[in-house]
């Protein structure tokens, strides 16, 4: 392949960059090669980029360990692009909202989703992202296809070299059961108690 594009570079006087691997000394080593034209040949300019290689494969690795994780734990995670107003989800998310995959999302979402009572706390969670570039964490009741969810949400901002903030990083956590457990153990626990402050005291003589 770098042959044909040598040759393609020389025939076409256009510019070719490629990224090749090769075996060195037993370990594989990558090269982001460019060819250009120059004078009568041309110029071949080569950059190890074999430790971005390795990140980059290990991003793929974590991501599909995210992935499965998400799926396991009912979370999802999400990033919010300051400059383009982008909102990008993972697969979790849109599991989460029982939407389907790719679907275009803002974050108006979730106030689109509240329940009622929770139309304040969507209207912070979009303030945040959209205008005050706030860390926050919060929880909100969200209607999902006729079923009430119970959401923990949590991001971090992340900024540039000049610590402006350029993208908003989060995580939703699906914590109704855990909701749901903890009101039924409240309720036991209220009853028992009420069980006890009105059964009669006997005294021993």
């Amino acid at each position: 392949p770098f042959w044909q594009a040598m040759i393609k570079v020389i025939e076409s006087e256009l510019k070719d960059t490629q990224e090749l691997a090769y075996e060195i000394g037993g370990k594989k080593k990558w090269f982001l090669v460019s060819t250009i034209p120059f004078l009568e040949g041309v110029l071949i300019a080569g950059l190890d980029i074999t430790d971005r290689k390795i990140a980059e494969e290990e991003l793929i690795k974590n991501y599909n360990v995210l992935q499965q994780s998400e799926e396991i734990a009912r979370l999802g995670s999400w990033e919010y692009e300051i400059k383009t107003g982008k909102f990008n989800w993972s697969e979790g998310m849109y599991r989460l909202m029982n939407l389907k995959p790719g679907t275009e999302v803002s974050p108006e979402i979730y106030l689109q989703m509240a329940a009622f009572e929770n139309k304040k706390v969507a209207e912070k969670l979009v303030r945040n992202l959209k205008e005050d570039y706030l860390p926050f964490e919060e929880v909100i009741h969200l209607k999902v296809a006729n079923e009430l969810k119970i959401l923990k949400i949590k991001s971090t901002v992340i900024n540039d070299e000049n610590e402006n903030p350029i993208k908003i990083l989060g995580v939703d956590m699906d914590i109704t059961l855990v909701s749901e457990a903890e009101a039924k153990l409240h309720e036991q626990a209220h009853f028992i108690k009420s069980i006890a402050d009105s059964s009669p005291t006997f005294i021993y003589l």
